[in-house]
């Protein structure tokens, strides 16, 4: 989250339409600013986008312009199978699929 002088500049947004509802919530809890623009990073984070701005107006979502086709072509390893195994630890990675459920090394943000 980018805080500025007149709004809000969110990275990321969650997988899901209740990440997004999470994510507004945190963020609620930080600033009243408007949401002015959305990065998304990269294709599978889009989702969430529509419950992190619902009631926000004129905010600018910023992708790379081959985005919607990225998400058509969808899943790990389908562009270059043979990166697969790597994109495959990656995400595992990336996800915390690995670390407890609860404690100090708790999984943040996927749960």
């Amino acid at each position: 989250l980018i805080v500025g002088d007149d709004g809000l500049v969110v990275w990321e947004r969650g997988e899901h339409v209740e990440h997004g509802r999470q994510y507004r919530e945190r963020i609620r809890a930080i600033s009243d600013l408007p949401i002015r623009a959305v990065i998304y990073s990269h294709s599978h984070y889009t989702l969430g986008t529509s419950a992190l701005i619902e009631g926000e107006t004129d905010v600018a979502i910023i992708g790379h312009p081959r985005l919607n086709e990225n998400m058509r072509l969808g899943a790990v390893g389908t562009v270059f199978p043979e990166l697969e195994p790597l994109q495959r630890a990656r995400a595992v990675q990336h996800a915390q699929a690995l670390l407890p459920a609860a404690g100090d090394d708790a999984q943040y943000g996927f749960v």
